[in-house]
């Protein structure tokens, strides 16, 4: 994205971007797309367990 004033959130391509990618790339970019997320969701919960956890040790 070339736009840094672009917002997902409540853009309409949002709504459409399976449709979109499967027109554009077909099924092999939805499972490209659902393996990327699926890497992307083990970095976020490695991250979030690691800052969980330094609250914890932190405790008053």
């Amino acid at each position: 994205m070339s736009d840094p004033s672009f917002e997902v959130d409540g853009s309409k391509e949002i709504k459409r971007i399976v449709q979109m990618i499967r027109e554009q790339h077909g099924e092999a970019g939805i499972t490209n797309m659902t393996n990327l997320l699926a890497e992307f969701m083990l970095d976020h919960n490695a991250n979030t367990r690691s800052y969980v956890r330094g609250i914890l040790t932190h405790k008053p």
